[in-house]
């Protein structure tokens, strides 16, 4: 949800700087539109294949990061546990 707007984004900056760059240099009308609607889609499909690959990198290290948690966690249980029986045995 985070980059829901991101290829969106993209491609209106895209197209903003390229209209900017066609009234500069005073292009003709229906070929600035040609162009504009070319870099429109370039960059929708740029934006769009961006915002998955942010997507899975962050999803790969969120998933890494509940392993390591969880690694952690039995790590732990299982010093709880050897110092429960090493308890024991002082006590007996």
């Amino acid at each position: 949800m985070k980059y829901r707007y991101l290829p969106a984004t993209v491609m209106l900056s895209a197209g903003a700087i390229t209209m900017f760059i066609c009234l500069y240099n005073r292009y003709d009308a229906l070929y600035t539109l040609k162009v504009l609607l070319a870099i429109l889609i370039i960059f929708l499909i740029i934006g769009s294949l961006v915002r998955k690959a942010l997507i899975k990198i962050l999803d790969m290290s969120n998933e890494k990061e509940s392993d390591d948690n969880k690694d952690k966690a039995v790590e732990e249980d299982t010093q709880e546990n050897s110092n429960d029986s090493d308890n024991d045995s002082k006590i007996s």
